[in-house]
């Protein structure tokens, strides 16, 4: 599955202090120092959002970036928003186990 991987990585990406949209979580975290660098976050974001919805798990990815817009320091990240991180990623295994065909794409 796309960007499932990155998510996991970096659970809790930063944005400031409001909900942030998936470009400014991914552009936010692009300037922690150690993390994965994502070169288009425009097109991580439409393939990440595609996942969320063709897995049926877009409310649990709407709730964690929520958590992520509140984040401003990226040594917070790792932790701050580990409950809405693990309920996605819970979201996204359990659908794709059920039916592997929902993530075989991106």
């Amino acid at each position: 599955m796309f960007g499932l991987g990155l998510l996991g990585a970096a659970s809790a990406l930063a944005s400031g202090c409001q909900a942030g949209s998936c470009e400014s979580v991914c552009e936010q975290q692009n300037g922690c120092e150690g993390a994965q660098q994502v070169p288009d976050c425009e097109a991580y974001c439409e393939a990440e959002i595609k996942s969320a919805e063709d897995t049926g798990c877009k409310e649990a990815y709407d709730s964690l970036l929520s958590c992520q817009g509140t984040v401003s320091s990226c040594d917070t990240q790792s932790t701050f928003c580990s409950a809405q991180s693990a309920a996605y990623l819970k979201c996204v295994s359990d659908a794709c186990a059920a039916d592997p065909t929902k993530c075989s794409g991106g």
